[in-house]
């Protein structure tokens, strides 16, 4: 191998690295078998790869949640997790293949889900936020589907690439409406995706209005942009009822 094809191998690693969301003083060295929730690595410090070597149900866990670590990695390894939430404390991954049921995924920082299916959590899909409104979401070949309220909230930055978001309770991709962060500076970006037949809540056109894409940026360049990602209805938040649409979808 000449030099110049060594230093296009080596650059090539390094950029997926840093696109799966580990830099430098991230490398995950520890491995854990996931044999239930109880705290999961609550006590643990520092990063890990956590690993489902079978199907694991948190119902009747004394504490339904399965805690990562700052810099971790959760490998389903094409199994189920049930009934209980991912609660990230930093920079985390969810790899697939496999499924969270009844549960979804909570991170404080960048969020990142690939080849899994998030279905059936009584709450939002994914949620990524924190106290200065920065947190990002990645999704990857995925599905998120039937969650009773939103399938996909961040505040920052939300990616999603090959996924399909669709049939959750309020909107199917949002940006967060917490209090401490600036709406108006999320941003949605997708490739390739599908995000149709959100906003199936009772509420939604009562109470709310809902959408598969719901976002403060209305127009210009801070509005939504879909690549080659088909969706019904958008919603710029804030806007009141019926409020105004983003104008990127076909029902808008």
């Amino acid at each position: 191998m000449t030099q110049k094809a060594q230093r296009c191998v080596v650059a090539a690693a390094i950029g997926l690295v840093t696109f799966l969301g580990f830099g430098k003083g991230e490398v995950v060295a520890r491995l854990i078998e996931v044999a239930n929730c109880s705290g999961g690595g609550a006590t643990q410090e520092g990063s890990a790869r956590y690993v489902l070597a079978h199907d694991v149900d948190c119902a009747g866990e004394p504490v339904p949640i399965l805690w990562l670590p700052r810099g971790s990695v959760l490998q389903l390894g094409g199994y189920t997790l049930s009934n209980g939430d991912v609660v990230c404390s930093g920079k985390c991954q969810v790899r697939g293949p496999g499924t969270i049921r009844g549960g979804g995924i909570i991170g404080n920082d960048k969020v990142t889900v690939l080849r899994t299916i998030i279905t059936g959590s009584p709450s939002n899909g994914v949620l990524a936020t924190n106290t200065k409104g920065r947190a990002r979401a990645w999704i990857l070949d995925s599905v998120i589907s039937g969650n009773a309220m939103t399938g996909v909230e961040a505040d920052r930055m939300t990616h999603i690439f090959r996924s399909t978001i669709s049939d959750n309770g309020r909107y199917g991709v949002a940006v967060s409406l917490q209090p401490f962060n600036d709406c108006a500076r999320g941003r949605i970006r997708t490739w390739g995706s599908e995000i149709s037949g959100n906003g199936l809540d009772a509420t939604c056109g009562v109470d709310e209005i809902c959408a598969d894409v719901a976002t403060c940026a209305q127009g210009g360049n801070d509005r939504p942009v879909l690549h080659r990602t088909p969706c019904g209805t958008s919603y710029e938040l804030g806007s009141g009822m019926p409020g105004r649409s983003c104008s990127i979808c076909t029902l808008d």
